[in-house]
């Protein structure tokens, strides 16, 4: 039997001159109008495989109306070359929908980049961890915001455009900080076990409330107004307040490793976390923040014939590859 389903081409296989179709995921889309007066769209595409810059030259006004930032679409077109760079020129773009479009293939959930390790093994790791807590309440505290925000922690990025910048990455994120915890607490003996287990479990609670969008993640408002650290502090403060009895001092404790998790600059001068703890949580985020970082930019960037970077990415310095 002939197979009439048309043939789907993934980002990473564009190649010059060649008409593709397939699926992908809409991250930016811009009207514009041309230096003529001609009104075009201007799109960023995305799938697991990468990302492309598409415009849309004909029909504008018509598709523009057919799909909005953060929506798959179904979409054909040619791959160009303009100014060194490969760009789509998107012949058709429409709204991907289940019902018109699974016969062919459509998998939204085959678009988005998400970590390679299974989120619920990973649930079950940072599960035993936090087992490893002897405080009563700090072990409530832990367990009723991990069973809260489980979905959340295995949708959401730890960050849009740095260290795990995919779906599930801030569960990864928080269960790498969690291995360089107990490490932590083996070299450094004398560390509170509970208090630094707890806080790197906890430094970025506020990461849950940080993200929206089911397939293209967005910033929301309030950690745009409040930062994800405030955040952390409000939803730690109120969980705190359901648990009986939950010592003051553990409760500022736990608020200061989140508020001061990240370097702060005020008036030129260091603000530095104020007890061992404290110091640790920020370093063990920072150390697995940065180590992703450079990894990506390794995955990512062209190595010339020395392997070395060309030095355009947060390191904004040329790195070794060995």
């Amino acid at each position: 039997m002939k197979n009439n389903s048309p043939k789907l081409t993934q980002i990473k296989d564009f190649k010059l001159g060649d008409k593709i179709q397939g699926f992908y995921l809409c991250v930016d889309k811009s009207y514009k109008i041309s230096k003529t007066g001609i009104p075009y769209l201007d799109i960023l595409l995305s799938d697991n495989t990468g990302k492309v810059i598409g415009r849309l030259w004909e029909n504008a006004d018509h598709f523009n109306k057919k799909f909005t930032k953060g929506d798959p679409v179904a979409v054909k077109g040619l791959p160009v070359e303009f100014m060194d760079q490969l760009q789509l020129n998107i012949k058709q773009i429409n709204l991907a929908e289940h019902k018109k479009y699974d016969k062919y293939g459509f998998n939204p959930e085959k678009l988005v980049v998400s970590i390679n390790e299974n989120p619920q093994k990973i649930i079950s790791q940072v599960e035993n961890i936090l087992n490893k807590i002897n405080n009563s309440k700090l072990k409530k505290l832990c367990f009723d915001l991990l069973n809260k925000y489980s979905s959340d922690f295995t949708i959401y990025p730890a960050s849009l455009n740095n260290h795990y910048p995919v779906k599930g990455g801030l569960l990864l994120h928080i269960y790498n900080c969690l291995c360089l915890c107990i490490n932590f607490i083996k070299v450094y003996k004398y560390l509170d076990k509970d208090l630094m287990i707890s806080g790197t479990f906890l430094h970025d609670i506020g990461k849950v409330k940080s993200f929206s969008g089911k397939f293209v993640f967005e910033e929301t408002s309030e950690v745009k107004l409040l930062g994800h650290e405030v955040l952390g502090q409000n939803i730690l403060l109120e969980e705190i307040n359901l648990i009986k009895h939950f010592p003051e001092d553990l409760k500022n404790q736990l608020i200061h490793i989140v508020l001061s998790h990240h370097k702060n600059i005020i008036d030129g001068n260091r603000k530095w976390q104020r007890f061992p703890e404290a110091l640790a949580v920020f370093n063990i985020n920072r150390t697995d923040a940065q180590m992703d970082i450079m990894n990506r930019v390794f995955l990512n960037e062209n190595i010339n014939n020395q392997n070395w970077t060309d030095g355009k990415h947060h390191f904004k310095t040329s790195l070794l590859k060995k």
